[in-house]
């Protein structure tokens, strides 16, 4: 989903992050709420994105220690601070501390993708369309 979300930025995984004050002011901000117990930063890219127009594109990789509890409690500040006033693409990735996957979204201008672990999808902060009947979140 990653490669899908930078070639519609017109990037590639080659290309080089973003760098100056204003990336790193993002990435200061992404970090500062990022960094709280059970979540580990694996990693976070801020991209300079052509499309849209002069965006800044943060891509953030968290491991969480309790998948069901992250995502009803603790993504929301995370993604509220990725989809700020200079970002018109962004992109997440959740995983267990397993490595395995909990939650990937992306959103480029006006699309996106998004995957939730099955028996998760109500503890997401983050809705599809069409999901059907789910399961109420294990988390509280």
């Amino acid at each position: 989903m990653e490669r899908e979300w930078l070639g519609k930025l017109g990037l590639t995984q080659s290309t080089p992050v973003a760098t100056g004050a204003r990336a790193d002011k993002v990435s200061a901000s992404i970090l500062k709420v990022a960094w709280v117990p059970g979540v580990q930063v694996v990693s976070l890219n801020v991209y300079s994105a052509p499309k849209p127009a002069s965006s800044l594109a943060p891509a953030l990789v968290l491991a969480v220690a309790r998948p069901a509890y992250f995502l009803r409690h603790q993504l929301k500040p995370i993604l509220t601070k990725l989809s700020g006033k200079r970002s018109g693409a962004n992109y997440v990735l959740v995983v267990d501390m397993r490595a395995k996957r909990v939650l990937e979204w992306y959103f480029s201008s006006k699309e996106g993708s998004l995957f939730v672990r099955h028996g998760l999808e109500r503890c997401s902060p983050i809705v599809a369309h069409g999901w059907g009947s789910l399961s109420p979140c294990p988390s509280k």
